[in-house]
């Protein structure tokens, strides 16, 4: 579920015409931990998924000085709290590799030589579901530098330091990342310098269209390994690159429901199976295909590798766990992807996770735990490939949070591994590290090898035990439209409905709102004709507003309350500006006032079709369509700011307590409000004479009379 925030009442800016629909679905994942303090400050809090981060700091150290010397990273597969310590303990052995933030280093990256840049990125993917797994946020800031720091002065991850050495698969790696920021709300790069992860990931979604389309001349499309000629590899068309081109258009169209995506998606994935590098039937995923002297593509390098399999097999789960809207002129084929995504798993456990045979084939202790098999046999892995095993872990438990029926299966082959992979680890002589750990797990103790690739992979295979405990990514759909046409409107309810699980809507938030030069504040020459006013602002924020209040009321009825409890909800996105006088600001005043009255008439009626009615009024809040300039004069006027997830707190208030109607939440500065909100407290209780007159037209209201009792939440 997105929530916008508070803007300011005076800015020039127009802001964003949405409205936000929130599904049950979504609603019952956010709200199934929500916890509503009964105090007058209104707080919401969230249990706590994990161990706080002092606290898994705490039980690592407690727990290495009781474990033998040489005896692995102590984990109980079984007990969530190990878990957090064992996977606290990789994450520190990884970030021990890490000098980007001391002299020397540059910030983003782990040391080259050895680390190429592409494993830089694949790291802080794995540091963000370190985060969103265990709830502990040590290394947030760390890991959010890390990202922007090689943000590309074209805004696709193509630093200029990395650009004659870049693959389609390096930067692929680094979107990956910042697609996983997008989908979990981790904080957006600073703007208006960077523009959002999203929007990084749709640029190097673009620069993969533009690439492929340039070398459509060779194997009918498919991308290069390379970027630049000049790379070697130019001349190899492979599973990662192509792969990951079909994990990130999968991801985008789910997480914006754009049928350009889907398209891509399809595409890329048609074309893997039609030049062999997946294998249509067995779905076997080779290594890739050289297009040099002639051969496009009919020679394949049959190797497999794990992060091959598996950056296919994510990018078919998010595929079965898309809904495809009605007019995108795409099948919905859910059947074929849930087969997709069960075979390439099918591929993954019988290539990748050894079976114990007595130990003749090296692979002593092996059953079910995770082998690089193409180069940990004969102990030829290099530095890149010790990594690979992470991507397998990363990506099978991130398919069983899309594909639930899996969770069974993979999370037995994860634990398997995890029991073994722990004990390739040794805080002997570790130094700063604490921990160092090998990356031939079979072995059942160290093999006396350290690396990013092999911290990497422990950290993923041991922190996704935890995955059970986290939610799908976020899917938010962003639908352009004018909130001034019904005909928009009408548009927008009709796809909440299409693509909601429960094919309803439940939150409606009518957040568009503009300000801007108001002529009626224009004063004209007394001696000419009077120019008739533009009203852009009221039909916007008050008629616009009156559109969506009408659908909502529509579609929030299509289905009644439950016997679950299941309730509906209606907020108004007014302004501070509708409490208090505004001078100069006539339509916008007009406007915010008017969508109060428009609540405190609703609230009366509302309520016996089971909906909610409420409304939240922001002061002056810094948000992204804030000028620089205009903060300045703003702050000089003496303006304190209110701010964005105080506003966001107050809304999934209203939307989580079913006993609040008919009530102005005013988002304040901390200064003047502990919490940053506070029921304003203006619609009720105004004394005499205002009190007997408000029953008295309650009572000559034939819409309320069945309400004349009642009273406002």
């Amino acid at each position: 579920m997105t929530v916008y925030g508070g803007h300011s009442s005076r800015t020039t800016l127009v802001s964003l015409l949405l409205v936000v629909m929130m599904m049950m679905a979504t609603l019952s994942q956010k709200f199934s931990r929500c916890q509503v303090d009964a105090s007058p400050s209104m707080v919401i809090t969230t249990t706590d998924p994990g161990t706080s981060s002092s606290n898994v700091a705490a039980a690592a150290a407690a727990t290495q000085q009781q474990q033998q010397r040489d005896g692995g990273i102590p984990l109980n597969v079984s007990d969530d709290a190990s878990i957090r310590h064992a996977a606290s303990v990789a994450a520190y052995s990884l970030q021990s590799f890490y000098n980007g933030n001391r002299t020397g280093g540059t910030l983003g990256k782990f040391p080259y030589p050895p680390y190429y840049w592409w494993l830089s990125g694949a790291a802080w993917d794995g540091m963000l579901h370190y985060w969103l797994f265990t709830g502990d946020e040590s290394y947030n800031n760390i890991t959010w530098m890390a990202l922007v720091s090689q943000i590309s002065p074209t805004n696709n991850y193509l630093p200029v330091a990395e650009m004659f050495d870049e693959g389609n698969d390096d930067i692929a790696f680094w979107a990956f990342a910042a697609m996983f920021a997008a989908e979990h709300s981790f904080p957006d790069p600073p703007s208006p310098r960077y523009p959002s992860w999203l929007r990084i990931c749709e640029n190097v979604f673009d620069d993969f269209v533009t690439r492929w389309e340039k070398s459509s001349d060779t194997c009918g499309g498919g991308l290069r390994w390379q970027v630049f000629s000049s790379s070697a590899g130019w001349d190899y068309k492979n599973s990662i690159s192509n792969g990951g081109f079909f994990q990130l258009a999968a991801r985008l169209a789910r997480y914006t429901g754009n049928g350009t995506y889907l398209t891509w998606a399809e595409k890329v994935w048609d074309w893997s199976e039609r030049i062999g590098l997946v294998e249509a039937t067995d779905l076997n995923v080779y290594d890739g295909a050289g297009i040099d002297s002639g051969l496009n593509c009919t020679k394949l390098d049959h190797t497999q590798w794990s992060y091959n399999i598996a950056v296919y097999l994510y990018g078919a789960a998010v595929m079965h766990n898309i809904t495809v809207p009605a007019g995108t002129g795409v099948r919905q084929r859910r059947g074929v992807w849930t087969n997709r995504t069960e075979g390439l798993l099918g591929v993954a456990e019988r290539m990748f996770f050894g079976a114990d045979d007595g130990g003749s084939d090296g692979l002593k202790n092996a059953s079910g735990v995770m082998v690089e098999q193409a180069c940990e046999l004969d102990w030829s892995c290099d530095v890149d490939q010790f990594s690979f095993k992470a991507y397998l872990a990363r990506w099978m438990a991130d398919t069983t949070v899309l594909v639930p029926h899996l969770k069974g299966r993979v999370g037995g082959l994860l634990k398997s591994s995890a029991k073994v992979a722990v004990k390739a680890c040794t805080n002997v002589d570790a130094g700063d590290a604490r921990f160092k750990c090998g990356a031939h797990w079979y072995m059942g103790k160290w093999d006396g090898s350290i690396g990013v690739g092999q911290s990497l992979s422990v950290l993923e295979v041991v922190q996704s035990l935890l995955v059970n405990d986290t939610k799908a990514p976020e899917n938010v759909q962003f639908i352009k439209c004018d909130a001034t046409s019904w005909d928009d409107q009408v548009v927008l309810f009709k796809l909440a409905v299409i693509v909601s699980p429960s094919k309803s809507c439940d939150v409606v938030v009518a957040n568009a709102g503009i300000t801007g030069p108001d002529e009626i504040f224009t004063l004209e020459d007394p001696s000419t004709e009077p120019t008739k006013p533009e009203l852009r602002i009221l039909n916007l924020n008050l008629v616009g507003a009156m559109y969506t209040f009408k659908l909502g009321q529509h579609y929030l009825r299509a289905r009644p309350e439950s016997e679950d409890g299941r309730d509906r909800c209606f907020i108004f996105k007014g302004s501070v500006a509708g409490l208090l006088d505004q001078p100069g600001s006539f339509q916008y005043s007009a406007s915010k006032f008017g969508l109060r009255g428009l609540m405190r008439s609703a609230r009366w009626t509302s309520w016996q079709e089971g909906i909610r009615v409420n409304y939240i009024a922001p002061w002056y809040t810094k948000t992204t369509i804030l000028k620089p300039q205009v903060i300045e004069i703003l702050a000089s006027k003496g303006i304190e700011f209110s701010e964005t997830a105080d506003c966001t707190t107050a809304v999934l208030r209203i939307a989580c307590d079913k006993s609040i109607n008919g009530h102005s939440f005013a988002i304040l500065p901390r200064s003047v409000a502990e919490h940053g909100y506070v029921d304003a407290q203006l619609d009720d209780d105004q004394g005499e004479p205002w009190n007997s007159l408000q029953k008295a037209a309650l009572a000559a209201s034939i819409r309320t009379m069945a309400a004349s009792t009642q009273t406002a939440q």
